[in-house]
């Protein structure tokens, strides 16, 4: 019984053997494949590139971006520009209006026609798109306001001339009057200032009537960058602390008239100094309230916390408005003077003395 089983098991394995060599094609025989599989196979394929490769550079990008900036004009200086150009055709409209007042001026109105024409296609271009250097560059360099100037000059400037002079006049006359001299301001320096004044507007004369408008125009400039002094500045400091001073003496506390003159000491020092120009802005920022004060002060023997409240605001109130003219001279926003008409100086009115009085009686 035995051997019949173990005669069973060898004849298993001796089949098994068979069919697994059957199973088995020659070493030389090829597996069909799929054509597909076979193209895949055969043809070589290229290595898969880096990830960082897989998309443009962001150095090409940012290239592109650059150049492309690069190729259009800021557009603040787009803004600035058309500012210029909006406030030189409201200049060159205000000088044609006088200009047609007088015949002789018949060249300089053709001139200005033409030159507000060449704003107008300026301005169209640049409401456009895309504005590019070469168009910034073009408006630059055409230099429209000097243009202007020179006509403005010639149109302008001889009536400007007669107001300046009249102006001084005013003031030599207001400075007769000692009595109602601002203590601590120094009328000599305002006297040198007038001289120095006079003697630049006689050197104007000269040249516009030897037809030299640039060289007039030059010497006005002195005026309009602060240079020297100019005459409407000089005459409202002057004014201005005259009628301070002839308010005080209705004031009765001379600690009270102390206090005003503490109070006042940075505008008198910004004059003393030669600076006209900020002396009478501080005085021209706090002019109705001052006035209102002073005639509220006439009462008092000293100032009580209110007024004192008050002073403190005031002050404030001028130093304020001379760091805001300062950083507009920083950031280069101060007005372009030489292109703006002489105004003559002009006092309080009786309408703003009677403002004065009605305030005080009401209270407000």
């Amino acid at each position: 019984m035995k051997k019949l089983i173990l005669f069973s098991i060898v004849v298993f394995a001796g089949a098994t053997v068979a069919f697994a060599q059957e199973s088995v094609p020659p070493a030389d025989s090829t597996v069909q494949q799929p054509l597909v599989e076979q193209m895949q196979l055969t043809q070589p394929q290229p290595p898969m590139p880096p990830k960082d490769e897989r998309q443009m550079p962001q150095e090409f990008f940012d290239a592109n971006e650059e150049e492309d900036r690069n190729e259009f004009a800021d557009p603040q200086q787009i803004r600035d520009a058309l500012r210029q150009i909006k406030d030189l055709q409201k200049d060159i409209k205000r000088v044609l209006k006088k200009a047609k007042r007088t015949a002789s001026f018949e060249g300089e109105i053709s001139e200005l026609n033409s030159l507000s024409a060449q704003l107008s296609e300026f301005q169209q271009k640049l409401q456009g798109s895309n504005i590019d250097h070469e168009t910034m560059s073009e408006f630059w360099d055409a230099q429209l306001w000097d243009v202007f100037n020179v006509m403005r000059i010639k149109i302008e400037l001889p009536d400007d001339l007669k107001r300046m002079e009249k102006d001084l006049k005013r003031l030599d006359k207001t400075m007769s009057k000692v009595k109602y001299i601002f203590e601590g301001l120094d009328m000599n320096t305002v006297r040198a200032a007038v001289e120095e004044t006079r003697s630049v507007m006689t050197q104007t004369r000269n040249f516009l009537n030897q037809g030299e408008y640039e060289s007039a125009q030059e010497q006005m400039q002195e005026m309009w960058d602060g240079n020297v002094s100019h005459p409407g500045e000089m005459m409202g400091i002057v004014d201005q602390t005259q009628r301070v001073a002839r308010a005080m003496k209705s004031i009765k506390s001379e600690e009270v008239k102390q206090e005003i003159r503490d109070f006042l000491q940075p505008v008198i020092a910004a004059a003393n100094n030669g600076d006209f120009q900020e002396a009478n802005m501080m005085l021209n920022e706090i002019n109705r309230d001052l006035f209102r004060m002073l005639e509220q002060m006439k009462r008092k023997k000293s100032l009580d916390t209110q007024m004192r409240s008050r002073m403190e605001q005031l002050e404030q109130k001028m130093m304020k408005k001379v760091e805001e003219e300062e950083k507009k001279q920083q950031n280069g926003m101060a007005p372009q003077s030489s292109l703006m008409s002489y105004q003559t100086y002009r006092s309080a009115s009786v309408i703003d003395n009677v403002y004065y009085g009605i305030a005080n009686f009401f209270g407000f």
